[in-house]
C-alpha cells in the first residue's frame, strides 16, 4: 500500500520535474538535423534513437514536454481566474436573462470536451492556440457550471443571510463572503 502512495505520487511529480526542466537533461540539441544518423537506435548519445531526420528523439521529447506543461499550467489559470469570476456573477442573476444563460450553460456543457477540440482544429488548424482556446474553453464552461450552483447553494446559508442585513453589497457578498467558502470547499 505505501509503494502505491509513492507511485502515485513520485512518478507523476518526476515526469512533472523532468517536463519543465528537461532541457537540463537533453542531451543533445532537439533542432539539430544529422542525416548520417537518421533512425539511428538508442545508444548513449542517442538514449530512445533518432527520428527521420537524424534529431535527438529524448531531447525533442524533453522540449516538447516543457511547452506542454507550459499549455496546461496558462489554460488552467485562464479556466480558473475567468471561470470562478464569471460563475459567482451569474449566481446572482434571478431574472430570465439568468435562466437563458444557465439553459445555454446546460446545452454547451453537454458537449465532450474532444469535440471542442475537434471544432477547433477543423475550423483553426492545427496548432498551440487552438488547443490551448478549445480545451480553455471546454473547462471555462464546466467550471462556471460548478461555481454558479455552489454558490447559489451558499447564498441560501445563514452568514450570507447576515451580510444582507448588514448592508453589504452585492459584490462584496460574493467575492468576500461567498468566495472563501467556495474555495475551503
Amino acid at each position: 500500500m505505501r509503494l502505491k502512495k509513492i507511485l502515485n505520487t513520485g512518478c507523476p511529480t518526476f515526469i512533472l520535474i523532468l517536463c519543465c526542466f528537461g532541457y537540463f537533461f537533453a542531451t543533445n540539441d532537439p533542432h539539430h538535423v544529422d542525416m548520417a544518423n537518421r533512425l539511428a537506435q538508442p545508444c548513449l548519445k542517442y538514449p530512445l534513437g533518432t527520428d527521420t531526420l537524424g534529431r535527438c528523439t529524448f531531447s525533442r521529447l524533453l522540449y516538447g514536454g516543457r511547452t506542454t506543461v507550459g499549455i496546461v499550467a496558462l489554460g488552467c489559470f485562464c479556466v480558473a481566474v475567468l471561470g470562478i469570476v464569471i460563475g459567482l456573477l451569474i449566481s446572482r442573476s434571478k431574472d430570465k436573462k439568468g435562466v437563458l444563460f444557465e439553459s445555454i450553460l446546460n446545452a454547451v456543457t453537454a458537449i465532450p470536451p474532444i469535440a471542442y477540440l475537434i471544432i477547433f482544429i477543423a475550423a483553426w488548424g492545427n496548432g498551440i492556440f487552438t488547443m490551448l482556446v478549445s480545451i480553455t474553453l471546454s473547462l471555462f464552461l464546466r467550471l462556471i457550471k460548478l461555481v454558479k450552483t455552489r454558490a447559489e447553494i451558499e447564498m441560501s446559508r445563514a452568514y450570507v443571510m447576515c451580510a444582507v442585513t448588514s448592508g453589504a453589497g452585492r459584490l462584496r457578498i460574493l467575492f468576500w463572503h461567498i468566495l472563501p467558502n467556495l474555495v475551503s470547499d
